[in-house]
């Protein structure tokens, strides 16, 4: 979080399985505190599909699957120009 503080951001990618924190906390406190960087929660299992549209209400501007490289890779390029 101190690190986000002090960096011009253009997207934050967070992983929802961080050790010993919550993705979700960390994603609704950037969106909080930087709300005009677009947020992506790398995370949606097939199990978390079901809640995707309310965590990213309330934490991100996207909730991607984690699959390819190249699935990512296409996600990023279309927030980051």
């Amino acid at each position: 979080m101190r690190q986000a503080a002090d960096h011009s951001l253009g997207l934050m990618i967070v992983d929802e399985d961080l050790a010993g924190e919550s993705g979700i906390m960390l994603s609704k406190y950037l969106r909080r505190n930087h709300p005009d960087v677009p947020t992506m929660l790398y995370t949606c299992t097939e199990q978390d599909t079901n809640t995707a549209p309310d965590v990213m209400s309330q934490a991100a501007d996207l909730c991607l699957p984690k699959g390819s490289m190249a699935e990512l890779i296409v996600n990023v390029g279309c927030y980051v120009r």
